[in-house]
């Protein structure tokens, strides 16, 4: 099992939001650790229902089978990257 850190900085484009936080849960469906990391300008309104309702199934699932998620800005997970194995940064 490897212990992964994915952090999203830009919410520019929802669709990216979107597919990040999908990667993230299909890290974890592959048995590893994730630790999905928010920055708080990171906005999760999206305007289609369909694609806010699949998000937070998502992030229910992550957190069901042992992954982490929070809000935190960049400079505040620095001693985070000392824990885990790899990292995907989305910013």
């Amino acid at each position: 099992m490897r212990r992964c850190l994915v952090f999203i900085s830009d919410s520019s484009d929802p669709k990216r939001v979107f597919e990040t936080i999908r990667m993230a849960l299909g890290i974890t469906l592959r048995g590893n650790k994730v630790k999905l990391v928010l920055s708080p300008d990171v906005s999760l309104d999206f305007s289609d229902d369909k694609m806010k309702g699949e998000v937070e199934e998502f992030l229910s699932a992550l957190k069901y089978m042992g992954g982490e998620f929070e809000i935190k800005n960049f400079e505040d997970i620095e001693d985070d990257f000392l824990q885990y194995d790899s990292f995907i940064l989305a910013i």
